[in-house]
């Protein structure tokens, strides 16, 4: 990957993440925010899913667990993540205090799946799902 200057950072107090998704998306040509449906949105290099439920009945058990004592996955479909993509799934409170969500998750084709210790007995609000996409053509 070429090596690309961004002006001459080091007199800068601050500078925010606009500026730097700004700067990404003139090096890459990405559209500034593209609204798409089921929540997606596709801002300087991420995947952003929102307010998705989880139904008790997605849960499936793994016969070999991918986290041991987090036997149970839920698949979310996520358009156009790969498996070299990275998540940050960010559950509601509620879901958090739950107390069975397992703080890892794994992405595959169209998808990020989460784990629990347990079915929970009602449905699981993720409130955001960020998704980085690492396998951008190299760019990020």
């Amino acid at each position: 990957m070429a090596n690309v200057t961004i002006g001459d950072l080091s007199q800068a107090t601050s500078f925010s993440r606009d500026d730097l998704v700004e700067t990404e998306q003139e090096i890459n040509g990405n559209p500034a925010s593209r609204k798409m449906s089921l929540g997606e949105v596709v801002r300087g290099g991420f995947l952003d899913f929102t307010n998705i439920s989880v139904a008790v009945a997605d849960w499936t058990l793994q016969a070999n667990p991918d986290f041991a004592g987090y036997p149970y996955v839920a698949d979310i479909t996520a358009t156009d993540v790969t498996s070299n993509d990275v998540a940050e799934v960010i559950p509601s409170l509620a879901a958090i205090n739950d107390g069975k969500l397992c703080p890892l998750n794994m992405t595959g084709t169209d998808s990020v799946k989460i784990y629990a210790s347990s079915v929970p007995s009602s449905a699981y609000t993720i409130e955001r799902i960020s998704v980085r996409a690492c396998n951008a053509g190299g760019n990020l």
